[in-house]
């Protein structure tokens, strides 16, 4: 998945020219995501500026989408899709209207390069949390998508569910899977290997259009067992090689934690220097 990430500083030393005084500064930038034809599983690394963790769906910039047939003889249209842990489904799904505008689709209350509600064919409003996830469901094999705002210094913890949780890198920098965050509540593989208890991780490949990346939990507490098999206790290992997992989630990388319960999920945060 290629990636461009740009931050724009407001410099403190040329602050005179704009103010007396400069109390704060936002840092801004942007990533551009390519899509393949089939699911991309996408992150925010960004924020509405001003806001708190927060980011609208329309801030989802499409280049190259399909949109939908606004004439109705197809079913034309590229899709975003939001999982939802609690309902254990996709509640929330959103068409692409298109990039030129035409009299049906205005006649249906929608605007050129937006996203809307299936339902209504009203402009979606809705919102993304930092850490949030997604799929775009693409027929071209040459769209993209870009994100823009602020770059958030920090990100809410998460509360998991029993069942499938969608997370994503909440930050505009790569970072190990084990540098990401830590996890409270989830359940650890039996290192007595007598069951295949174990919470799990898996990552999307879009290019392969399947899960080539999957993790399980070591535990909370070493174990002689543990140790012996390469893996530390609070961390995600590779299930083939029972080794430490050094794979990174990217800017604007996304994957799946399958939790056996209730747990908290607490990034960690890069930019300190804690």
């Amino acid at each position: 998945m290629k990636k461009t990430f740009i931050a724009l500083a407001l410099a403190a030393s040329i602050a005179p020219a704009w103010a007396a005084e400069v109390v704060s500064s936002n840092i801004v930038g942007y990533q551009k995501l390519s899509l393949v034809n089939g699911f991309t599983m996408i992150g925010t690394a960004f924020q509405t500026v001003g806001s708190n963790g927060q980011i609208s769906v329309q801030e989802i910039k499409g280049s190259g989408l399909t949109g939908v047939d606004w004439s109705f003889e197809t079913e034309a249209g590229d899709t975003l899709m939001i999982w939802s842990p609690d309902d254990q489904g996709y509640m929330t799904e959103f068409l692409y209207t298109g990039d030129t505008e035409n009299a049906d689709m205005l006649g249906n209350g929608a605007k050129p390069g937006t996203w809307f509600d299936m339902g209504t064919y009203a402009t979606a409003d809705y919102t993304l949390k930092n850490g949030d996830a997604f799929w775009i469901v693409s027929s071209s094999p040459s769209a993209s998508v870009t994100i823009a705002g602020e770059v958030p210094t920090s990100a809410n913890s998460i509360s998991l569910v029993p069942g499938f949780n969608m997370i994503a890198n909440p930050f505009p920098v790569s970072v190990k899977v084990n540098d990401l965050f830590t996890a409270t509540g989830l359940t650890g593989v039996d290192w007595t290997f007598e069951t295949e208890a174990g919470d799990s991780l898996m990552i999307w490949d879009p290019s392969e259009q399947g899960y080539m990346t999957e993790l399980l939990y070591s535990g909370d507490v070493a174990t002689e067992a543990m140790t012996e098999n390469g893996a530390k206790p609070g961390t995600w290992f590779d299930m083939g090689a029972y080794a430490t997992a050094e794979v990174e989630i990217p800017v604007g990388g996304a994957f799946w934690i399958v939790s056996s319960g209730s747990g908290t999920l607490t990034f960690k945060n890069p930019f300190s220097n804690e």
